[in-house]
């Protein structure tokens, strides 16, 4: 037995596995996490708790799914009489720190209790949007710097540590460093500039949502072609979280003593076009809520392949294993270096996406196009099933075995009715828990609404 570990949680916002090199991505993606992935277990079926970033960091958090963690479209903050990760650590001995490049997660979110430092790291993205050069150097210094004074000066030596990080390379708008488009797309400065450009007229600017306009009002709809070199942007971008990443385990791997649990997930992937989607939002598919999720650390087969399904609920209860402490009764989540259950049922929601139909131009909204995506969306996911239901009454169902990028819906009576009615009952008890939550009005400060803005997120 070990005592107690240092543990670390890295989130690759907005990253979707099947890009990676350790899920069968291009290799000169993400040479880092490939390498990675051969210390580590890899989780090959591994799922969010919603596809946005809010609700997901919240049920990591939280060990809770959004209808009990509260921190979803209509009230935006967790509920603060849940115990969260970074409090129950702190309360325990740890010392803990969180650096965080997306604006939902944060004070007003309620998601920065528990950590004595919590950062918003400044990114290469907010400098591409407010018409700064991008400096991929000075970019990845500057959170190399900020993770390494904490683990080297400012945190109690004698006490294990919880560092958290949130990467947001690949969120949209894609704009990868200049390192990372040369080695990936073989582009130079200018000609960067100029395939951004292409896909984002507007930046540099206030705004990242004329192509979210463009896609969903189906004006001008991107070609095949045109999806290819957006997913070129994509790629780059991931490339580039990969440099930040190697460059902070880098550091964790110097200043760790104890030997520590290394976690790496996304909190939601992204959609290019898969069932008329694009980016992550109004929709529970494939693309959207596949997670990353790969673990290092004791308890964990170096370079073994897990294909248990797994939720990110298991990063609480995991992390909390490692630090010899019980998950509270209300988390939902399994320590996955103990116990692998291959009959779960995993759950996913989205709330009725108010927040992320407010970006839209008004004539977009008043034509009606937007009205498919507003009903409330809940996922079920077993072994091989996986139920989509709305709340108007819509319902899906797929064999992710025979059919993983979801094309071909199943006839309920095709599934076995002790399964299905698993899966019916996931979602029920989801939608329950979920209620009828009346819409609230944000309460965000000027500079978080405009970071948000920057990523689309509100007008």
């Amino acid at each position: 037995d070990h005592g107690p570990l240092d543990l670390v949680l890295v989130v690759l916002d907005t990253t979707r596995p099947d890009f990676l090199a350790p899920y069968g991505g291009d290799a000169d993606t993400t040479p880092f996490l490939q390498e990675f992935a051969t210390e580590a277990t890899r989780f090959d079926r591994a799922y969010s708790s919603s596809c946005w970033t809010l609700p997901a960091h919240a049920t990591m958090f939280t060990g809770t799914l959004p209808g009990v963690h509260g921190a979803t479209q209509s009230s935006a903050r967790v509920d603060r009489s849940l115990p969260l990760l970074a409090k129950t650590l702190r309360d325990s001995g740890y010392a803990t720190a969180g650096f965080s490049a997306n604006p939902w997660i944060g004070n007003k979110s309620g998601l920065h209790r528990g950590f004595e430092v919590f950062d918003r790291i400044h990114s290469t993205k907010e400098s591409w949007i407010s018409g700064e050069v991008p400096d991929e150097k000075a970019d990845r210094s500057g959170i190399a710097r900020d993770v390494s004074k904490w683990l080297r000066t400012d945190r109690d030596p004698d006490k294990p540590f919880f560092l958290f990080v949130n990467l947001m390379r690949a969120h949209h708008p894609y704009v990868p460093s200049p390192g990372a488009a040369r080695e990936v797309l073989g582009l130079g400065p200018a000609e960067l500039r100029q395939a951004v450009a292409e896909f984002y007229p507007e930046l540099p600017g206030s705004s990242a949502s004329s192509l979210m306009n463009r896609h969903y009002a189906r004006r001008e709809p991107l070609s095949d072609e045109d999806w290819g070199r957006l997913g070129d942007l994509y790629r780059a971008s991931l490339r580039s979280a990969d440099s930040d990443l190697q460059t902070i385990l880098g550091i964790v791997d110097r200043q760790s003593e104890r030997g520590a649990l290394v976690m790496i997930v996304s909190d939601h992937g992204e959609s290019l076009g898969e069932h008329g989607h694009f980016g992550h939002i109004m929709n529970l598919y494939e693309t959207s809520v596949r997670v990353v999720f790969l673990v290092r650390g004791p308890g964990f087969e170096a370079g073994a392949l897990d294909s248990t399904p797994v939720h990110l609920a298991d990063v609480h209860a995991t992390l909390l294993g490692a630090a010899g402490l019980a998950a509270p009764p209300q988390a939902v989540g399994v320590d996955l270096a103990r116990s692998r259950p291959s009959d779960r049922v995993l759950s996913a929601s989205l709330e009725a996406p108010t927040l992320q139909l407010d970006p839209f131009d008004e004539e977009i909204v008043e034509s009606g196009v937007l009205d498919p995506y507003r009903p409330a969306t809940f996922a079920a996911i077993e072994s091989r099933y996986k139920l989509i239901a709305r709340s108007d009454g819509a319902e899906e169902i797929f064999d992710l075995v025979d059919d993983p990028q979801e094309q071909r819906p199943l006839d309920a009576a095709r599934v076995d009715p002790e399964t299905l009615a698993a899966l019916r009952a996931s979602v029920e008890r989801a939608r329950s828990e979920m209620g009828e939550r009346a819409a609230q009005e944000l309460d965000l400060d000027e500079a978080t609404l405009d970071s948000l803005r920057a990523l689309g997120y509100v007008k």
